[in-house]
């Protein structure tokens, strides 16, 4: 569907040789695992690095490898976490044999993945620019280091992040171009490649959530205060917007459906969640600092995972749902005040840091970062921007929706500096897709498919 012309193939191969080029000739951080290494040398003691989940995931995917699947003994490796990474690794021990070298072939997994991600953004971008510049823009947010960490690098890799923030942003892609085209096979794709993602990392399950209830809302915002006021073309490119939004939609959810049948008839889980760490969101936020630092929580401490005890003493010693979001809603400023303060820390952490604040942040760190949290809100002026193009009523709503996803997940739960990673990497690569978009709207604001009225659209 999307390698139907010489010139996209070419583009996908320019696309992934860059990626594996990058993957395995350039490092940001020292002590990353090694690109050769078997799973028995991975897990070997003295191989053993802070990245402690993704040994966690090998050896889930040790079991898949041996018995087919995890074993009841080893159930709580697919409560904490959802089980495509895991699958993902086992599947390559079936086909490549216990001793491959599975992070090199992960990485050529992630960098096909990657490389149909640039693809993607490049023929969007096609229909507002050059074809030079559309080539060089989807490459450009690899300036940035935790970029190139994430989605490409070891590090990143044996994370399983390269894979769900590749399939997130492959969905995100897939919804204009489904909307230009009138494909809705390319919005189901969309949705496939969206579920995807949630099978990766469970962050994304909670996007598809808010996804969907961010769409309802503008559809009853649309209804209600913008339909009859637009003119007939206007309203049938929004009536196909949303109809696309819908498939994609459904499509993800239905991808999603088999693991929560799973988990509610799985005895030990018995619901539909998709994994089962929201409980230990509610038991840390009412436990005091010692009790946490006395089991081994210290990076919870540090992260704001108590703050509900902090703001509320009341709810010191519980672990309930609701009183956690009553304290909130007693506390809100203090909540956020605390919140807000541990911030900077941990969005203008070095690289090294994955949980805890061990290393200083470099010059060029801070610089970085710094830059890609102006890129954060300069989307937001983008949007402006272009509210007169018909993209943007899909570029809001997505953007929309992964900020109060961002928002919820800071608010909420304890900080961690690798979970500030994804909004990084999405702020700029969000940014360089709207910014063609933009510019062509204020170099050309009365091409075809513009409104000529200032506020949105064009208005009978």
């Amino acid at each position: 569907m999307l390698i139907n012309t010489r010139g996209n193939a070419f583009w996908f191969a320019v696309y992934f040789l860059f990626s594996v080029c990058i993957g395995v000739l350039v490092r940001d951080i020292s002590g990353q695992p090694d690109l050769f290494a078997t799973a028995e040398n991975f897990m070997a003691p003295e191989s053993v690095t802070k990245l402690n989940d993704s040994i966690s995931f090998v050896s889930g995917a040790m079991e898949i490898y041996h018995h087919g699947w995890v074993q009841p003994q080893s159930q709580w490796l697919v409560k904490l976490w959802p089980p495509g990474f895991m699958a993902t690794e086992g599947l390559i021990f079936k086909l490549f044999g216990i001793d491959a070298p599975f992070i090199f072939i992960l990485l050529l997994l992630n960098a096909a993945l990657v490389a149909l991600m640039l693809s993607l953004m490049r023929v969007n971008a096609l229909a507002v620019t050059s074809p030079l510049v559309a080539a060089l823009l989807p490459i450009v947010p690899f300036a940035f280091p935790v970029t190139r960490l994430f989605l490409l690098q070891p590090s990143g890799i044996v994370l399983g992040e390269g894979l769900s923030i590749a399939l997130f942003m492959t969905s995100m892609l897939l919804v204009p171009m489904a909307v230009r085209r009138r494909s809705l096979p390319l919005g189901a794709c969309a949705g496939l490649a969206l579920a995807l993602a949630a099978y990766f990392r469970s962050q994304f399950e909670l996007l598809v959530v808010l996804l969907t209830l961010g769409a309802v809302l503008l559809v009853v915002v649309y209804f209600l205060f913008f339909r009859k006021r637009l003119s007939d073309k206007d309203r049938q490119h929004i009536n196909y917007v949303i109809k696309t939004v819908a498939v994609m939609l459904f499509s993800a959810h239905m991808v999603m459906a088999p693991w929560r049948i799973h988990n509610l008839y799985e005895p030990s889980t018995g619901n539909t969640s998709w994994v089962q760490t929201k409980i230990l969101v509610f038991t840390n936020a009412g436990k005091t600092d010692q009790e946490l630092i006395d089991a081994g929580g210290e990076w919870i401490v540090l992260g704001g995972g108590n703050v509900a005890c902090k703001v509320e003493p009341s709810y010191c010693g519980k672990s309930e749902e609701g009183r956690f979001y009553e304290a909130l809603m007693h506390h809100p400023v203090e909540w956020i005040a605390y919140k807000a303060a541990a911030f900077p820390d941990y969005w203008f952490s070095s690289l090294k840091n994955f949980t805890l604040i061990r290393y200083p942040a470099t010059a060029v760190g801070f610089v970085t970062n710094f830059l890609l949290l102006v890129l954060v809100f300069l989307n937001i002026f983008l949007l402006l921007k272009i509210r007169r193009h018909p993209d943007f009523p899909v570029y809001f709503w997505q953007c929309l929706s992964f900020y109060a996803c961002s928002f919820s997940i800071f608010l909420l739960v304890h900080y961690e500096t690798r979970y500030f990673y994804a909004l990084k990497i999405y702020g700029a690569f969000t940014f360089f897709t709207l910014l063609p978009v933009a510019w062509n709207v204020l170099k050309s604001p009365r091409i075809n498919g513009l409104s000529k009225n200032k506020t949105w659209f064009r208005y009978e």
